[in-house]
């Protein structure tokens, strides 16, 4: 999401599994600000940064234009995933 990158001074009370999807050709959200939240939640062993690099904004969204199935399944896969471990 955009502004997370405002509000890392948080990330020491996020104690739960938590999992950030960016599509890196986002018009709406800045490679700055995801290169900012990587570096932000780096060494969090319990949050994951998930890039998919041909998605754009949306990406899971099947009703928006950008949508791309590939990328929602392999989102919702990883979503699947972390919540089998909790």
């Amino acid at each position: 999401g955009l502004g997370i990158s405002k509000l890392l001074g948080e990330v020491g009370n996020v104690t739960c599994p938590l999992q950030l999807h960016y599509g890196l050709q986002d018009q709406h959200v800045p490679r700055s600000e995801i290169d900012a939240v990587s570096a932000g939640v780096q060494g969090r062993s319990h949050i994951e940064m998930l890039l998919y690099p041909q998605s754009g904004h949306s990406f899971a969204n099947p009703v928006r234009p950008t949508y791309d199935a590939a990328a929602a399944l392999l989102a919702n896969e990883r979503i699947d995933a972390m919540l089998q471990r909790l």
